[in-house]
């Protein structure tokens, strides 16, 4: 399993950290960082093609478990499922708690096509 999906609880000073830079809308599933020299809000991730990242001291974390943190105030235990397959999807109402054998089950079906005549 990829580091990624290790949902392994950050440090104490890293969840400090994301309370006092994040910003989190629920209905929109934005994350934003704040920047006090520009008293702006940004709206923050990397799409690495399979999941949003942010990083926090230089260590790379799902934005989807960021997103859980800052709602439910608790790292997620379990893998994060987006219930509609849509990884840039981080409304609340979209991530639940999943194995990975959920997980696996709420996949895009890959439609293959077969070739020649």
């Amino acid at each position: 399993m990829s580091e990624y999906h290790n949902p392994k609880k950050p440090s104490d000073k890293v969840l400090h950290e994301i309370d006092n830079w994040f910003e989190y809308n629920p209905e929109t599933g934005e994350l934003c960082r704040f920047y006090k020299k520009t008293d702006v809000y940004y709206k923050v991730g990397s799409d690495i093609g399979t999941a949003l990242i942010i990083s926090v001291f230089h260590k790379n974390y799902l934005l989807h478990h960021v997103v859980w943190y800052l709602y439910y105030k608790t790292w997620p235990t379990k893998l994060i499922d987006h219930i509609d397959v849509d990884y840039t999807n981080n409304r609340i109402n979209n991530l639940r708690e999943s194995n990975a054998s959920k997980n696996q089950s709420n996949r895009k079906i890959k439609r293959v096509l077969p070739t020649g005549v």
